[in-house]
């Protein structure tokens, strides 16, 4: 199967058909990198970053089932680490007994070891590595993904990484990434960088949970939408509507 990268996935989404509903459904800004297989996703709570990963999943796996292959997509983040049952226990062990940020830390860095002994197509996406770790370690955490982004298995065809953080982010973008940022604050990532995130008002903090749901449920319909579009157009035509 030929390459897939979280690049062209994303290119995909965004020039394809209703491009304009999308920006109206998950506004968003993408800054080409000099490594295309690696992608950095930035933005405010509630932005869309975790939604943004539900579009990457699904639109690589459409290009891949068009290839005639099949692409692995590792998605290590909070969907999974909120999850009940064996599959949350076996990737990020019991937080009762040792502290959130040591967790974060050794669950990326076997997201990692588990891409470097892959053989197959796929890819690797880490969702906020960094919940629970001090500040201190984020630079060192960003210099470790800015060097296996430098070095990807040739089976590896896309690392991605969802941050608030600048450190992290910092050393990542310095390492070729492209920048996806996402929700109402778009400005490019140097100057994010920069100078943070804008802040904000209790009324912002209040109304935060309602804005996520809204995000979700316009996104989830638009997915709808193009599913059912699909599978119009797939029909005879004599079946159409």
């Amino acid at each position: 199967m030929r390459l897939i990268t979280p690049v062209e996935v994303w290119k995909t989404w965004d020039n394809g058909d209703h491009a304009e509903e999308k920006h109206e459904v998950l506004p968003s800004f993408f800054e080409e990198g000099t490594n295309p297989r690696a992608l950095l996703i930035t933005g405010e709570n509630a932005g869309g970053k975790s939604l943004a990963v539900a579009i990457l999943r699904q639109v690589s796996n459409e290009l891949a089932e068009l290839e005639g292959g099949k692409l692995e997509v590792m998605d290590i983040g909070m969907n999974r680490r909120v999850a009940a049952g064996i599959e949350r226990t076996f990737i990020f062990g019991h937080e009762a007994t040792e502290s959130t940020g040591n967790v974060s830390i050794r669950t990326a860095i076997r997201g990692i070891e588990n891409s470097r002994d892959r053989y197959h197509p796929h890819w690797l996406i880490l969702d906020e590595p960094d919940i629970g770790v001090g500040d201190g370690y984020h630079r060192a955490i960003g210099q470790y993904l800015a060097d296996f982004s430098s070095s990807l298995h040739p089976a590896c065809m896309g690392f991605a990484v969802v941050t608030h953080s600048r450190d992290i982010a910092r050393e990542i973008v310095a390492a070729g990434a492209s920048s996806l940022r996402v929700g109402p604050d778009l400005r490019p990532v140097q100057e994010w960088l920069a100078h943070g995130d804008r802040p904000k008002s209790v009324e912002d903090l209040l109304a935060l949970q309602g804005e996520a749901r809204n995000t979700k449920s316009k996104v989830t319909r638009l997915f709808e939408m193009l599913k059912a579009e699909r599978k119009q157009s797939a029909a005879p035509r004599g079946m159409r509507a």
